[in-house]
């Protein structure tokens, strides 16, 4: 008898038979009423809707929140693209004055040669006159 109950197929048909029994029994339970559950007073004043047109509040929140962070953005991108045209504008405007230096630059440095050369031919003419 020992050996029967250690036996795996004996563990195997007890298990077996209380699985049968178990759900017999609970076949034939009627199912307990649903228990009202306890809505907030926010939530049962919106009357049922279609699936389609979901509802819920952090869902504005979040929308509202977006929309503030686009209407931001867009403001950002708006003094971007003026602080661009101002650089840009100043960046030319930098651009002609450097051009504009340049230029007397080189009249300087070409006045300044032919006063060098002035001054090399009068000083050679001078030789002359000194002896």
């Amino acid at each position: 008898m020992m050996r029967l109950l250690q036996s795996g197929w004996f563990a195997a048909l007890v298990g077996a038979l209380l699985y049968m029994a178990t759900t017999a029994a609970l076949w034939k339970v009627p199912p307990r009423a649903p228990s009202k559950p306890s809505a907030s007073p926010q939530l049962s004043k919106v009357p049922p809707r279609p699936s389609w047109e979901f509802y819920h509040p952090e869902l504005d929140q979040l929308v509202a929140d977006l929309q503030s962070r686009r209407e931001a953005l867009d403001q950002r991108e708006r003094e971007l693209t003026d602080w661009e045209t101002r650089l840009r504008a100043e960046r030319e405007e930098l651009q002609s004055v450097l051009r504009q230096i340049d230029q007397k630059r080189s009249e300087i440095e070409k006045r300044h040669a032919d006063f060098e050369q002035a001054l090399l031919r009068v000083r050679e003419e001078e030789v002359a006159n000194l002896k």
